[in-house]
């Protein structure tokens, strides 16, 4: 499904749900991902000496980052900002 067709049909407010859906499910490995875990170990095993491959390291785990607040400003730091927005070629640090 490509991103133009997402967003056609899908409203915000599933869009969100869909993402809070995928948080959850991503870590829950399926039967399908086992098998390819265990497939991907014994390739491993094929090419080593070692016999005791573990599945566990072979497990992706996904996050994704979280939002950060944005810092509160102090009502100096929002008037030099805004003067600097305002008046780009003025300098009002200098005395």
């Amino acid at each position: 499904m490509t991103l133009t067709d997402v967003m056609e049909k899908t409203s915000h407010r599933q869009y969100l749900l869909w993402m809070e859906w995928l948080d959850q499910q991503w870590n829950k490995p399926t039967r399908t991902d086992w098998y390819l875990i265990q497939l991907t170990a014994e390739l491993r095993r094929g090419f080593t000496r070692a016999k005791n491959i573990l599945l566990d390291p072979w497990k992706i785990n996904f996050s994704r980052k979280k939002k950060t607040e944005p810092k509160k400003l102090t009502a100096e730091e929002i008037a030099k900002r805004d003067k600097a927005l305002l008046f780009p070629g003025i300098d009002w640090n200098k005395k």
